[in-house]
């Protein structure tokens, strides 16, 4: 029996070894927003905070973990506490009430739009909020929801909350961003689940788990010979040694049309429900938050390309949360590769593309790399986004496989979404099955 217990230990700590977490959360809110959060193409004005101290930081991560690799995040905890092993049935941290007596009565009282959903008083709330002028006419950003209520208290009515919430022009008071992509539901752990939703939910069980699965694994494979029927997901393996939360999003996208030049507010905010216990989070992709060219957008007309408006990416800072922020900035270097219908393979001509990327990735190992997934317009929304993924998927796979670290690629999939040409005939649709590569 000792034999068998020591086993198991040494297999826990063998996943332990996978990518680490950086967290950090000594900086200010106008730090996290405008030197991690702020892509191209917007300017940000009068940032607000407000939650305990520790409730908004900073995080570094292999993409395999959250799916991004850096980012801000905002938590009903302490933010320096979420990394793994997920060894604690019902984590909860706590951070520091702050030292202004306002703010104490503002956190006292819950967020007004939160309390509304959840039909009750919120506590341990972390909102951030600010006006933003978009240069384009596409506001764009990636977030991934994570919490510990998963699974086991999933339909319950007491869950924490969260919503991102837009006002400003054309705007009936204020939208709920954080929507599933084919529809107007909210996010939140009764809709996205094991059960509801579930191509976009990850399910982070422990590394004990982990180990049973491969168990089970083993004994699919070797006595019933049937391992596709029962595959697991490669990337699990790493999240679930280095994440507190029972479950998380995958990364969801928001893409929503504004009116260039003039001025929003935004609100990204999060909070318990009935008690203090369960930590829940946002994570934001760095440099994600921006506004873009969409030709197809329904302020299109409202661009004055005379004033220089651009639909590349700028410039960014390039961030690294253990070394703090760089105040270097690079250009970013778009590089495209198509692919046939219905197909996420290489062709031969894109591998000699990648291998340009991989020289150049290997040259300047201060750089990463983000691969941005399409598709033309047949077949179904769903469809097209698995496909998209695939497409970036494959590119990130043919890169890894040539010697650039994982965690220097971020990759995600947008479907048909913002076609470089019209759909309407073969050409046009060969243009948009697509996958745009960034080296930032």
């Amino acid at each position: 029996m000792k034999k068998i217990k020591f086993t198991i230990i040494l297999i826990l700590i063998t996943f332990d070894l996978f990518a680490q977490i950086i967290l950090e959360n000594s900086q200010t809110a106008d730090f996290y927003v405008n030197n991690v959060l702020k892509g191209a193409g917007i300017e940000i004005q009068n940032i607000k905070f407000i939650g305990n101290i520790g409730s908004i930081g900073q995080f570094e991560a292999d993409t395999v973990i959250l799916g991004v690799s850096s980012g801000i995040l905002l938590s009903t905890g302490n933010t320096n506490e979420i990394n793994g092993p997920n060894d604690h049935v019902h984590f909860t941290s706590q951070g520091e009430l702050p030292k202004s007596l306002r703010m104490r009565r503002q956190l006292l009282k819950g967020d007004k739009d939160l309390n509304k959903m959840a039909g009750s008083k919120t506590q341990d709330i972390s909102v951030l909020e600010f006006d933003f002028i978009p240069k384009n006419n596409k506001l764009m950003f990636n977030y991934v929801f994570a919490s510990e209520e998963y699974t086991g208290v999933v339909l319950n009515r007491c869950l924490d909350v969260f919503g991102i919430f837009l006002s400003g022009p054309n705007i009936d008071d204020k939208i709920n961003l954080a929507t599933l992509p084919q529809n107007d539901t909210p996010v939140s752990i009764n809709t996205v689940n094991h059960k509801n939703n579930q191509e976009y939910f990850r399910r982070n069980g422990g590394a004990l788990t982990r180990v049973l699965h491969k168990i089970n694994m083993w004994y699919l494979t070797r006595f019933l010979k049937s391992p596709k029927q029962h595959k697991i997901d490669k990337y699990d393996s790493k999240l679930m040694s280095q994440l507190q939360f029972d479950g998380l999003t995958t990364v969801l996208s928001v893409e929503y049309d504004v009116i260039p030049n003039q001025k929003y507010h935004i609100k990204i905010a999060i909070g318990d429900v009935s008690n203090d216990e369960h930590d829940s989070a946002i994570f934001l992709q760095a440099q994600s938050f921006m506004s873009v060219i969409d030709k197809q957008g329904k302020y299109y007309d409202s661009l004055n390309f005379s004033d220089n408006t651009t639909n590349d990416y700028e410039k960014n800072i390039p961030f690294t949360a253990k070394d703090s922020l760089s105040n270097v900035k690079e250009e970013f270097i778009p590089v495209v590769i198509y692919f046939e219908s219905n197909s996420s393979i290489l062709k031969d001509s894109s591998k000699t593309q990648l291998d340009d990327i991989v020289t150049y990735l290997k040259d300047n190992p201060t750089l990463s790399c983000s691969l941005f997934g399409y598709t033309d317009n047949l077949g179904s929304k769903k469809y097209n986004q698995k496909l998209s993924e695939e497409r970036a998927r494959s590119a990130l796979e043919y890169l890894v496989l040539m010697g650039v670290e994982e965690k220097r690629i971020y990759i995600s999939g947008y479907n048909y979404q913002n076609p470089e040409s019209d759909n309407k005939n073969e050409n046009g649709r060969a243009n948009n099955r697509r996958v745009e590569i960034i080296i930032e």
